[in-house]
């Protein structure tokens, strides 16, 4: 039983539900490696001593080393956990989407909100199979990503452009705009994006028309991978699992690791730090190794509570909803 199940009425049935492909909706995290390849290199010639790399001043060779890990790391990281909170459920009376961004949020639509089903395929999408359905809504009219010229400096520069939801011209700032194609709830990743657009269609059909309604059959794509279901999450689970208290430990210890070693720099009156003078760069391996352990530490440390509040806001319902 999931989460979400909890916030159906009474009398709402379940028609079909779903969750992003998994390689279709994580691929598109890993685009950055190449960026942070590049900038981790820089970083590290500029650590051996590389003649060419002399000049490069030290504030921008750490930022550099900063966004080279940041690009690597964080959106794998981030598109992960999204997809362990993403679902979508299509119900007799409205389409209900699920996302997260740094905590759950919860999106629904009736079916008389519903104007219009668009399918999008992209790159990724043609390579696997997969696609994503968008409906077009009062709310958000525009299809996910759409292409507009926008004007440099003028974000709130008003347009007068068609809307698909109300079949008449409305204005528009480029903000505006940007914020409905960048933002707007969409199912992604779908492995069956024309089944799930005719289901929808149906239902939204029924809805405009009630007297002419027909009671859209439950669907199930056994052989999808969209169809899973999201795992319940027992409460009578141990408060730490055997990897987070591993993780925990480890953790724990690096970082008492970084600041033994600061103190011993303190203590021996060789204060730990990085310089650049006169074109020489001038680096204190005590400092290297207690930043690398402490900043280690910190960073796993951070990840075991992270997900340990997460869990407990899982099951003690902390979720946005918002139609």
């Amino acid at each position: 039983m999931s989460k979400l199940d909890r916030k159906f009425r009474a009398n709402e049935k379940v028609l079909w539900r779903g969750k992003p492909a998994r390689k279709a909706f994580f691929l598109p995290s890993l685009g950055g490696i190449p960026f942070g390849v590049i900038f981790l290199s820089i970083f590290f010639m500029w650590v051996a001593g590389a003649p060419f790399m002399s000049d490069l001043p030290i504030e921008l060779a750490l930022m550099l080393a900063g966004w080279g890990f940041g690009v690597i790391v964080v959106p794998p990281i981030w598109q992960l956990k999204n997809f362990q909170n993403t679902e979508y459920v299509i119900t007799n009376q409205r389409l209900i989407i699920q996302t997260w961004a740094l905590r759950p949020k919860l999106w629904w639509a009736y079916f008389s909100e519903i104007k219009e089903i668009g399918v999008k395929m992209g790159l990724v999408d043609k390579l696997l199979g997969t696609g994503t359905v968008y409906p077009i809504t009062p709310s958000y009219p525009f299809a996910p990503g759409m292409r507009f010229r926008y004007t440099k400096g003028s974000p709130f520069r008003v347009h007068k452009l068609p809307n698909p939801a109300t079949g008449e011209y409305e204005e528009f700032s480029e903000m505006q705009i940007w914020r409905k194609t960048s933002f707007r709830p969409c199912l992604q990743a779908l492995n069956e994006p024309y089944e799930v657009q005719k289901l929808l269609q149906k239902a939204t059909e029924n809805a405009q028309n009630p007297k002419s309604q027909t009671a859209p059959s439950r669907v199930n794509f056994d052989q999808s991978p969209t169809n899973v279901q999201v795992p319940h999450v027992n409460p009578s689970q141990k408060r730490y699992g055997k990897k987070q208290k591993i993780a925990l430990v480890l953790g724990a210890s690096l970082l008492l690791l970084g600041i033994l070693v600061f103190t011993y720099g303190y203590f021996t009156h060789y204060t730990p730090y990085f310089s650049y003078n006169n074109g020489y760069t001038y680096i204190d391996y005590v400092a290297l190794f207690g930043i690398a352990f402490g900043g280690t530490g910190a960073l796993i440390l951070f990840f075991v509570f992270y997900r340990r509040f997460d869990k407990w806001a899982r099951e003690h319902g902390a979720i946005v909803g918002s139609s």
